[in-house]
């Protein structure tokens, strides 16, 4: 009996692992069902020279599935797009994933790519003296300072913008023809600034913007204006209670000691009265001259000026420096 149970128990395993294995292979082969069907509709948009839809549908298929022939016409594809880095990118990550399967007809292949890249692209180095500025070219991040190595873009007119943090947005127009060996090198000077455009209107730097509204000039801390302040308020709060007892008793005494003569049992009454007025004049003149002490430090207190906060004025220096795709029809 403990036989058949130990039989079923192991018939029972393995089934679950059975199981367990298939939808990871399902799922595989569903993957690599829908990355063929994304290369075959690329290279029927190729058919019509549409880049930028095979691209797209050659992204999808190397997502799903990586195959040689998927990065080798989506390199193409950006080759003819002119997105130049994109398409060297891609051409690394062909020749790193299938580094043992890349035989001389596909090295060649490979060869003739790095060539018309080469030869269409112009390479770009940027150079700020400030890292972790933004680096845009038409519009579209490149990175920060310092920039690892130049950037590809293509031939022509391009607008390079950079900015960073308490700097002022820098936008230089460049014309770059191909051909050169050497990548061409915009250098950006950043030099210091007192604040300006964020107050006066008109900037541009998304950054300066928030900057300048974060750094309003403090509150000033007028800490011995309102001790004196509160000193003053203290001693005329006290020079109305002890004048009002004051009063007070000087009504009683004036209902009991007609022409102001008072016998000797009301001596002590008298004397606390005449005690409490004189208490009550210190304390009006020690009041009067806090609060008027307090009006003094807080214009004092309050000329103290904030450190004008610094922005960047990007000054730049520019120094000198046939697509065809050839496509892979196999997935």
């Amino acid at each position: 009996m403990s036989r058949q149970l130990l039989l079923v128990s192991s018939a029972i395993l393995l089934l679950g692992a059975l199981c367990a294995a298939r939808p990871a292979r399902c799922d595989d082969d569903a993957d690599k069902e829908r990355a063929k069907k994304h290369f075959q509709a690329g290279l029927m948009l190729l058919d019509t020279e549409s880049y930028g839809s095979a691209a797209k549908e050659f992204e999808s298929s190397v997502a799903l599935y990586p195959t040689k022939n998927g990065y080798f016409n989506l390199a193409n594809c950006y080759l003819a797009l002119q997105r130049y880095q994109e398409a060297l990118e891609t051409i690394n990550k062909l020749k790193i994933e299938f580094y043992q399967e890349l035989d001389k007809g596909w090295q060649k292949e490979i060869a003739k790519l790095e060539l018309k890249l080469e030869k269409s692209a112009v390479k770009l180095a940027i150079h700020v003296n400030v890292d972790g500025a933004t680096i845009q070219v038409d519009g579209e991040p490149r990175g920060e300072s310092p920039l690892e190595e130049p950037l590809l873009v293509g031939p022509g007119e391009h607008q390079i913008q950079v900015f960073a943090k308490l700097y002022q947005d820098e936008t230089r127009t460049v014309i770059l023809e191909p051909g050169g060996e050497q990548p061409l090198a915009v250098s950006f000077t950043l030099v210091r600034a007192i604040e300006a455009d964020a107050q006066i209107g008109g900037t541009d730097n998304k950054f300066a913007q928030d900057e300048a509204s974060s750094h309003k000039e403090p509150e000033k801390r007028r800490i011995w204006t309102w001790v004196a302040y509160g000193v003053g308020g203290a001693a005329g709060i006290a020079a109305i209670v002890t004048g009002g007892i004051n009063v007070r008793n000087t009504n009683w005494l004036k209902e009991r000691c007609p022409d102001n003569t008072c016998g000797a049992s009301y001596r002590d009454k008298v004397d606390s009265t005449k005690n409490l007025g004189t208490a009550t004049n210190v304390l009006i003149a020690a009041s009067a001259t806090t609060l008027m002490l307090g009006t003094i430090l807080f214009f004092a207190e309050g000329t103290q000026d904030e450190e004008d906060y610094k922005m960047v004025r990007v000054a730049p220096v520019v120094s000198p420096a046939g697509i065809g795709a050839a496509v892979s029809g196999s997935f």
